[in-house]
């Protein structure tokens, strides 16, 4: 999948996945200071709604539209709010764990676990 929103990067050879989550966590990571008093202020409810409906979008558009996408069984609709609520669980868990995990394998296990149901 083409990401013409991202810089092009070795991310987009054919058949290498969308780069979106990686890009993410990397934005996570730089501006970890702020996520962590974001995740743990008393407004990170707001935070955690914006994020999530950003969240949403990005999957929509890059996942469940893409040409990779295969039709299954499983509603569109459920899977969007799977993958959306995985993602924010695992940027809380990294988030709590200090950070332990690159972005790179961080973006592996999220889309090993991910993209078999996609």
């Amino acid at each position: 999948v083409m990401n013409h929103d991202l810089p092009a990067d070795h991310h987009n050879a054919p058949g290498v996945p969308d780069p979106v989550f990686c890009h993410i966590l990397q934005h996570i990571k730089d501006n970890s200071y702020h996520i962590k008093d974001l995740l743990t202020s008393e407004s990170s409810d707001i935070f955690l709604k914006y994020f999530r409906d950003s969240l949403r979008s990005l999957i929509s558009i890059h996942i469940l539209q893409s040409s990779d996408h295969q039709k299954k069984d499983i509603p569109d609709e459920f899977l969007l709010n799977h993958i959306t609520g995985s993602f924010v669980e695992m940027v809380q868990w990294w988030v709590k764990n200090r950070m332990k995990q690159t972005p790179e394998e961080l973006d592996f296990c999220f889309r090993s676990v991910i993209y078999p149901v996609i």
